[in-house]
């Protein structure tokens, strides 16, 4: 529900006690809020109006193709007193008789049907673009959501302070950001939670654009799940030979898998919300084996297995900053079984402990769009491991261990390098996130707020939109995360 808040600063308001006496009361206004409920309506404007003409002239789109609707405050219906958030200062609305109450009201009353029959009822338009036969004629800069231009009216919000005359006050509103910035045909109740004050006289946040946490997240979280994806190591056949040499350790084996689930569906790794606010995803575990005999022997054969396990990966944020946090991890075994045809059958296994982060920040806003930057660290990935068993190797159970530990690590870092690099450049290209009012407001300082909603600082910049980029440079597919494969050694550097 939105509410229309009238601020009486100074002044006295007369009452009569009762409708059959000419006795009053007089009340000393001081800061008082009176509050009533808003219901937005919409009237079409037709395109042959010179209202149509008009907003096309101002917004600066004449060779746009958009249909437009006034939103305004339907008097019809928006009278409704709220005593739950209004306030008269000293007095209270429940001390008074109730022929003096319902005398206060009708002059609320009237106050909003006077705001009407002046034309100051008017919120703004809402602009929904339409597609023409040539493409060029699109507003270059149309959001990457819709609708795709906004104007502003917004009386209500007019400043703190209530100073000035009525016009487009663009640099002290972003109520119509409010309305129009999820997915909703306005007028719509409801679209978007409060997350705060949307005009603040206080320091240099002129207003503050707020995209709901849905939206926002709708957007990030298919790009989050492409880096867990990509950071998923997949066992494939492990590497396992009979050598014949040395005699007491004639097999030859070692690890072999790639990193990045290119065959995952699109029904798994998905987000699931956690009850701290961020997100979470698994998958199911992943395993392959390979048997191998002692030629002419039916007695002397060893089996190498390797088990990728715990799959999982988190999404989180924290309110009052502007970075977002992607981390996750897996545990990789590889086990050797050997059995003789004399003697007890003996085994060798490692197991590693991967985890995985990448910070993501959002580093600045240029052109009313999002610049997200990948935080650059040595430290990104990290294993630790176990290994055992009693298997005679020829070298050291710890040192092939350590290396098949080491080349999983680099396996990992190399693939978290590429994977960022492959939606840095999405998300500055065909994958931008762009907000509205683009040559409308500087925006800066992105944070988000404790329900992960994303908030903007915006200032008004008084000057005409910057030229539109040269054709088709945010046109282009970006690469698929399909080549992101980074295979270990193949051959084999282990004996037993």
């Amino acid at each position: 529900m939105l509410y229309f808040l009238l601020a009486l600063k100074t002044g006295k308001v007369v009452l009569y006690k009762s409708q059959e006496s000419d006795d009053t009361i007089e009340l000393d206004i001081d800061n008082w809020v009176l509050a009533f409920d808003v219901v937005i309506n919409q009237k079409k404007i037709s395109k042959d109006s010179e209202e149509y003409k008009k907003f096309k002239e101002r917004a600066g789109l004449p060779e746009s193709n958009f249909s437009l609707a006034q939103l305004f405050i339907d008097s019809s219906s928006s009278t409704k007193f709220n005593e739950d958030i209004s306030t008269l200062g000293k007095n209270k609305l429940s001390e008074l008789s109730g022929d003096s109450r319902a005398s206060l009201l009708t002059f609320i009353d009237h106050w909003v049907k006077g705001m009407s029959e002046n034309g100051k009822s008017v919120l703004g338009y809402s602009a929904q673009r339409e597609e023409s036969k040539s493409a060029d004629e699109l507003n270059p800069y149309a959001p990457s959501f819709p609708p795709t231009s906004i104007d502003y009216f917004c009386y209500p919000w007019r400043g703190v302070d209530g100073q000035g005359s009525n016009k487009d006050y663009q640099d002290d509103n972003a109520l119509s950001y409010l309305l129009m910035s999820n997915f909703k045909n306005p007028p719509a109740e409801g679209a978007m939670g409060y997350t705060g004050p949307w005009v603040d006289g206080a320091g240099d946040r002129g207003a503050s654009f707020c995209m709901s946490r849905t939206l926002f997240w709708e957007w990030m979280l298919p790009l989050a799940r492409q880096v867990v994806v990509a950071m998923t190591p997949v066992p494939d056949t492990p590497y396992l030979e009979w050598k014949g040499t040395p005699s007491d350790a004639p097999y030859g084996f070692w690890t072999r898998y790639h990193i990045g689930d290119t065959g995952a569906s699109n029904s798994s790794y998905k987000w699931v919300s956690n009850a701290y606010g961020g997100w979470s995803t698994s998958t199911e575990d992943k395993s392959t084996a390979r048997k191998v005999n002692k030629p002419d022997s039916g007695s002397d054969w060893m089996n190498a297995a390797q088990y990728v396990t715990n799959i999982q990966a988190s999404v989180a944020f924290t309110a009052g900053k502007e970075s977002l946090t992607v981390k996750g991890g897996n545990d990789f075994k590889y086990d050797l079984n050997h059995h003789r045809s004399s003697g007890s059958p003996t085994e060798f296994w490692v197991t590693v402990h991967t985890t995985w982060e990448l910070e993501i920040d959002m580093a600045s806003i240029e052109e009313g769009g999002l610049v997200f930057r990948f935080k650059e660290s040595n430290d990104h990935v990290k294993v630790t491991y176990d290994e055992g068993g009693g298997m005679h190797l020829t070298d050291t159970a710890q040192n092939i261990a350590d290396e098949m530990a080491d080349g999983l690590k680099k396996s990992m870092n190399s693939a978290l390098h590429d994977v960022s690099n492959v939606l840095a450049e999405a998300m500055a290209n065909a994958n931008r996130l762009c907000l509205p009012a683009a040559g409308t407001f500087f925006m800066k300082d992105p944070l988000f707020n404790q329900g992960g909603d994303l908030l903007v600082k915006l200032a008004y910049d008084g000057a005409d939109p910057p030229p539109p980029p040269s054709k088709g440079k945010y046109r282009f597919r970006p690469p698929t995360l399909n080549s992101l494969v980074r295979r270990a050694n193949t051959q084999g550097s282990g004996n037993a």
